[in-house]
């Protein structure tokens, strides 16, 4: 079952369960005046089936064909993978596979039959025109689909325009092997026809209703968990204003995925139809709404909040609540890392989170800058990374990692208690070893798990993934360590590293 930070949407879940129940009973309709016909409902149904089947299981393999796209490595990508890896940690969500199609379209999708099998593809175009900020907005709102499992639903529902299509050609095939000899054969055709149509254009109601709010709840999602709706709302204006720019071909070559896609693959269109009614290009108005509405919210879900029947019905469990206490325990590893490896408390540890926009965070900030620069210690530092996240540094003189760990605590509880908590990513504390290597113990603070992240000296961002297994079967037995080794993000050039 799926655990994820971006909490339930009731209304994208009873949506997307009214989709589904719709056009289940557009099919027992179907199949009852199929059978009027004198066609075999059970044949054409199982035969569509089996094409549905084969569009789920292969659906993200055929995505990235119909884009040309290709998966890539965090060693050919590592800035577009860094910004997944910490919007996954964020989010606690299995981290998806990353790829990257050649298209002037500034554009990006998600797919795949389950978050464990789904896959985030961008654009050249997206990658060239958007800032680091606004890139967050649109892979957290591709993450947002994801988590939400509406590329599931939506792959699904598209069943129905397959149905249609196979029903006109087997009426036509029909007709045509049937040929005068049979003298109903244009009223059954028509009758295929007409049921075809309605088919279609109800599906095609449905799907595109659905498709509308699951636009409008990722972008919120996204809003929220990134904390900068502007930069979302920045990045939907530049591309809706470039997308009649692009050249034709690389419009159409988006259009196998437009369903997917963030913007619609669509230009140069001004008169009135269907598509621009279910359009979301003014999706940003929505952004700003949901934000203003939930002044510091996240979004998320609150660990006291039941989980529903349609959450089971589509795959979802309540997240597990992060264990701070669990900081507490990093001493003792200390003292275990220094006598078996010879690695050596530097003293420092640092909380990273992910500042929002307005002045509640800000004013948080503040208070939590007064009470750790009250005592006597070296006062608190704040920097920020080249992936824009804040780091809360806390250093001791003389080294002492109790306090470095305590500290590293109050800043985790003060964010939480300000309702800021969903705005952390994780917490670490660094120590330095033989031949000055460098080791750090990094805690997920949505995971409630621990991981060992080691950069190899002299070297372009590079890990010692040697030491880090070392480490981690080291510390088995005294932290909770993560299990997943997908969500052992790298955090270059952190504080004490």
């Amino acid at each position: 079952m799926a655990r994820t930070r971006y909490g339930t949407d009731r209304g994208l879940t009873t949506r997307m369960f009214g989709t589904l129940f719709g056009l289940g009973l557009l099919y027992v309709v179907l199949a009852a005046a199929l059978y009027a016909l004198g066609f075999s409902a059970i044949l054409i149904l199982g035969l569509s089936g089996a094409l549905l089947f084969g569009q789920w299981w292969f659906s993200d393999t055929l995505s990235m064909k119909a884009m040309r796209a290709v998966e890539v490595t965090p060693e050919q990508a590592p800035q577009l993978h860094a910004v997944v890896d910490r919007l996954c940690a964020m989010a606690d969500m299995p981290k998806p596979r990353v790829g990257i199609a050649n298209s002037e379209a500034p554009n990006a999708f998600a797919t795949g039959r389950s978050p464990n099998r789904s896959v985030v593809v961008v654009t050249t175009g997206l990658l060239r025109r958007l800032n680091r900020d606004e890139l967050e907005g649109v892979l957290a709102h591709e993450l947002s689909h994801v988590a939400h499992r509406d590329v599931t639903v939506m792959t699904v529902a598209s069943f129905t325009a397959i149905l249609a299509g196979f029903m006109v050609r087997s009426a036509m095939w029909g007709s045509m092997m049937r040929g005068r000899r049979d003298q109903n054969t244009a009223l059954v055709f028509i009758g295929v026809m007409v049921v075809s149509v309605i088919v279609y254009c109800v599906s095609y109601v449905l799907i595109n209703a659905l498709s509308r709010y699951r636009e409008l709840g990722a972008d919120r999602g996204a809003a929220l968990l990134t904390g900068k709706p502007s930069a979302l709302a920045s990045a939907l204006t530049k591309i809706s204003g470039d997308m009649a720019t692009i050249p034709t071909r690389d419009i159409r070559q988006m259009e196998a995925v437009s369903a997917f896609a963030f913007a619609p693959a669509v230009a140069g269109k001004r008169e009135f139809t269907l598509e621009q009614w279910f359009s979301t290009h003014h999706r940003w108005k929505s952004v700003w709404r949901s934000w203003q509405a939930s002044p510091g919210s996240s979004g998320t879900v609150d660990g006291g909040e039941l989980m529903g029947l349609l959450d089971a019905v589509f795959g979802r469990r309540k997240p597990v609540g992060p264990n701070l206490d669990s900081l507490f325990a990093m001493p003792s590893a200390a003292i275990t890392v220094q006598a078996a490896l010879d690695f050596i408390p530097t003293g420092r540890a640092a909380v990273a989170f992910r500042a929002p926009e307005g002045r509640a965070f800000a004013e948080i900030e503040a208070d939590v800058r007064a009470l750790l620069d009250a005592d006597a210690g070296p006062p608190v530092e704040i920097t920020e990374d080249r992936f824009g996240y804040d780091w809360v540094v806390l250093a001791t003189d003389p080294v002492d990692v109790v306090t470095a760990v305590t500290d590293a605590h109050a800043v985790n509880v003060s964010l939480v208690e300000a309702g800021f908590g969903p705005q952390l990513l994780c917490s670490l504390v660094s120590f330095r070893g033989p031949d000055d290597r460098q080791l750090a113990l990094v805690y997920l603070f949505k995971a409630g798990t621990f991981y060992p992240f080691a950069p190899t000296q002299g070297s372009d961002e590079q890990r010692n993934n040697v030491l880090e297994l070392q480490v981690r079967d080291l510390l088995e037995g005294e932290l909770p360590m993560e299990k997943n080794l997908g969500r052992w993000f790298a955090v270059w050039n952190a504080p004490g590293l």
